[in-house]
């Protein structure tokens, strides 16, 4: 299960900051196969400068772990530059980060497309891929996620999104013998 919180602050017409709070946690002792209680909450912040066919930022962000998982993970500290546009009918998105408790690098890229099925419905295919450089034992390629989405309508300011996506190591991942994951669920989303 998660819940996030996430909100913009317009300072002009051009800089805005963006803040938010993600907690997520195990249904039960099944963290990566290691069978602990898993509880994770991210607190994050950045500036945003919106250049008009450009979006570029910069961001730290706070990872807490908290039950068995947390006796085996530290807590994170991560900063990093964003970036995202729209690229003829895609929209576009990219990102470089520090991990200080890594002492690495981690990059990614990726697009997505909102396709109109109705005033109220859409479907949205996205796909991403990542890069580590010293990331917690990973060296290059880390992995391809690949998602689709079904934005729903509800009202003006409530919407209900159906998803289901997968996670492919691949490279460096793949040859630490991570597993493809696929998983799915449904969030809403509202809006003040």
């Amino acid at each position: 299960m998660t819940v996030a919180v996430d909100g913009n602050i317009p300072f002009t017409d051009v800089l805005s900051l963006n803040v938010g709070a993600w907690f997520g946690t195990s249904a039960d002792d099944s963290y990566v196969g290691t069978g602990d209680s898993y509880h994770e909450l991210d607190l994050y912040a950045a500036l945003l400068a919106d250049l008009g066919p450009v979006t570029v930022g910069l961001k730290y962000q706070y990872y807490l772990f908290e039950g068995d998982a947390g006796d085996v993970l530290d807590d994170i500290n991560e900063v990093g530059v964003l970036i995202s546009s729209t690229v003829g009918p895609v929209d576009v998105i990219g990102g470089a980060y520090y991990d200080e408790s890594a002492d690495g690098f981690y990059f990614e890229a990726g697009v997505s497309k909102n396709i109109a099925i109705t005033d109220r419905i859409s479907l949205v295919p996205a796909a991403l891929v990542s890069y580590a450089i010293d990331y917690y034992g990973v060296d290059g390629f880390n992995h391809i996620k690949v998602s689709l989405a079904a934005p729903i309508k509800l009202t003006k300011t409530a919407t209900l999104t159906p998803y289901i996506a997968g996670n492919i190591p691949i490279d460096a991942l793949d040859d630490l013998g991570e597993e493809d994951r696929v998983y799915g669920g449904v969030s809403l989303s509202v809006s003040f």
